[in-house]
């Protein structure tokens, strides 16, 4: 909801009434039309009392907001609740009332975007608490974000004569965490016209230098994307190749200010200012139509990225490549992919209501995985300051880049801990963690790091996680692990559950795999232990890296990048006996087990007797590693040690016994 609007051509009812009528004939049968319009007519007497700040009648808000929900293919509940979506919130109607009007679905999604009265002490905690309750009632019905994310585009869209104070306020806080929301559920449409909305009121004047330097091309902009778009199809039909779509693009003004800021470059040096959209059918076409594309224009092969084989985090899929036109006799960057990618890119989770022939749903639930991991969490954090926090750190925040003392690279979120790290590599050397050395530096675990450090993670065997530990980590792993430790010591070992086993498991199950740095499953397929696998090159220098992918997997089969085969191999683990004569002395129990822990061995079991000659026999089981030399020879010296045997044991194991993919 907004009070914000614009005083210039301010509508009337009656005219409210012809936009409505007008949209009205554009529904397609699909749609209980019945329904749409008697929740118009509802929500406008229900509103009928109330003015926006403009002095508009309040129905123009529900109504712009569900021609936005409709222009992103939702369904009829979707729409009606749209119109709808303010009538408990601001009006004498109840929830049942909705019920009973209207369905039970669209009564949820309505709940789900009312905010709580009477809680909240002040204004910013009420929008934490609105937005707290938004996404936790979102994990159940995805639609009630997405009509969140309309009804935020549209009181953007008419700030109007608000203080500029507010104003920049409103914006901060959409850049802040509606913008991120759009992105992490893939509907970029609405994430481009967010962030062009916030920068123009959070920096005007930046905003009004690049959209002065794009409207110095404006009279000509269209009819440059034609010429370009008119070459590209030129190429295609000489070569006889089919197609679905071919269209141009121009950059938001967000995206080119990002660029001259980050990348210190003028507006002069944005090589994708003009982009072209080709859409076709297979994936098989995708690389055909590149090669097409390649053969006849000049390329800029550091510009060429392969995003079908390795998909971006959030399931982004397509093929970039910049090429020199010489229609326009400037770069235009192509992005070519099938018609499901298209969809998918266009209208994130809408396309799983959109276009009901896609199956796409382990995509949508991939999508949607993270409100999940915030119903996990949001019960153990009642402050509102520190679910806000935790959010931010978890799911908007920038990564950092940590090393280990091997080169091995992590990503974490800014200002990820120590013990952050610590969980992040696995959760036994989280659980045992003591210290941690930075850089070469002895430091406490709630050290924060920044991108380029070495960390070492220092553990004693004897360490358990400790409840201030919740107070300083700032990742979602990390606080999970912990709390479910801190769980099972209460709960006792017959509540213990097990986790789905990450890649970082399975992965030690691939030959060849452990040669590569970073190495990640392809978020395109699936594949359990014993599957036919293939490893596809992603990234380059240092950034280099091997995705995993089902060897029938289309986009490994056709991908551009270099690839290698993968086979499986048996795990085993190896497990040390330590068998010890000891000579009787005061303490040698106490002075062993120390040498053990100022090692950081973890020992396993331990059995000791008292033999007729009064020397102890001790035996314990560790696992092997490469300290098992250093370790001898320490013993070796200890004057109380009178012999010492070390024997190996060999356990084999399926993986398909041990690991699973989510």
């Amino acid at each position: 909801m907004s009070e914000d609007n614009n005083n210039n051509n301010i509508k009337s009812i009656e005219e409210i009434d012809e936009t409505f009528e007008k949209f009205y004939g554009t529904i397609s049968l699909e749609f209980d039309k019945v329904k749409i319009r008697e929740a118009y007519e509802f929500a406008k007497f229900a509103h009928s009392k109330q003015k926006r700040a403009s002095g508009e009648p309040y129905i123009l808000h529900p109504l712009e907001v569900s021609i936005l929900v409709h222009g992103l293919g939702l369904d009829t509940e979707s729409v009606v609740a749209a119109l709808l979506h303010d009538v408990v919130e601001d009006t004498e109607y109840s929830s049942n009332y909705i019920k009973e009007k209207f369905g039970e679905n669209v009564s949820l999604i309505v709940d789900g975007l009312t905010k709580i009265e009477g809680f909240a002490k002040n204004k910013k905690e009420e929008k934490i608490e609105a937005l707290r309750k938004v996404l936790l009632a979102s994990a159940k019905d995805i639609r009630i974000l997405v009509i969140k994310l309309c009804d935020r585009l549209h009181n953007m869209r008419t700030l109007g004569s608000m203080p500029d104070e507010k104003k920049e306020r409103i914006a901060k806080e959409t850049m802040a965490i509606y913008v991120p929301i759009a992105q992490k559920i893939g509907l970029y449409s609405i994430k481009w016209a967010l962030e062009d909305l916030s920068f123009k009121y959070i920096n005007f004047e930046m905003y009004d230098f690049v959209k002065n330097k794009v409207n110095m091309e404006r009279s000509k902009r269209e009819e440059v994307l034609d010429k370009a778009v008119s070459e590209i199809k030129g190429v295609l039909d000489d070569n006889h190749f089919s197609y679905s779509s071919v269209l141009g693009r121009p950059k938001n003004f967000y995206s080119i200010y990002k660029k001259i800021k980050n990348n210190v470059k003028t507006f002069e040096d944005i090589y994708d200012l003009y982009a072209i959209r080709i859409n076709v059918k297979t994936i098989s076409e995708c690389y055909t139509l590149l090669g097409h594309i390649h053969e006849k224009f000049q390329a800029f092969p550091d510009r060429l990225k392969d995003y079908i084989a390795n998909p971006k985090l959030n399931g982004y899929q397509s093929i970039h490549t910049t090429i020199f036109s010489k229609a326009i006799n400037f770069p235009v960057e192509i992005q070519i992919r099938t018609e499901d990618m298209h969809k998918l890119a266009e209208f994130g989770v809408a396309a799983h209501w959109r276009y009901k022939t896609l199956m796409e749903d382990k995509k949508f639930e991939k999508k949607i995985s993270w409100l999940r991991e915030v119903m996990m969490w949001e019960k153990e954090h009642k402050d509102n300051e520190e679910f806000m926090k935790l959010l931010k750190f978890d799911f908007f925040e920038d990564e950092i880049f940590v090393f280990t003392p091997k080169n091995d690279v992590f990503l974490l979120p800014e200002a990820g801990t120590v013990l952050d790290f610590a969980y992040c590599i696995h959760t036994e050397i989280g659980d045992k963690a003591v210290k941690g050395k930075v850089n070469g530096s002895i430091c406490t675990l709630d050290k924060n790091l920044k991108s380029g450090d070495i960390v070492e993670i220092i553990t004693n065997p004897n360490s358990k996680p400790s409840e201030k530990w919740l107070k300083f980590v700032v990742t979602n792993k990390a606080r999970i692990k912990i709390r479910n430790t801190l769980n099972l010591k209460k709960s006792g070992p017959n509540n213990i559950t097990v986790d789905d086993e990450v890649f970082d498991s399975l992965k030690l199950k691939i030959k060849s795999l452990e040669d590569f740095k970073k190495s990640r499953k392809g978020g395109c397929c699936e594949f359990s232990y014993g599957d036919e696998i293939v490893g596809v090159f992603g990234g380059k220098g240092k950034d280099k890296e091997i995705v995993v992918h089902n060897i029938n997997c289309d986009n490994a089969k056709y991908t551009i990048n270099e690839k290698i085969g993968l086979k499986w191999k048996e795990m085993k683990t190896k497990e040390i006996i330590v068998e010890l004569i000891l000579s009787d002395k005061i303490g040698l129990m106490m002075d062993t087990l120390s040498l053990f822990a100022s090692k950081n061995i973890n020992i396993n079991t331990v059995n000791s007797k008292v033999l007729k000659n009064g020397d102890t026999s001790l035996s314990l089981s560790i696992q092997d590693g490469d300290y098992i030399d250093n370790l001898e020879k320490s013993l070796k010296e200890l004057d109380f040690v009178k012999s010492l045997k070390i024997k190996r044991k060999f356990f084999s194991f399926s993986g398909s016994e041990y690991f699973s993919l989510l």
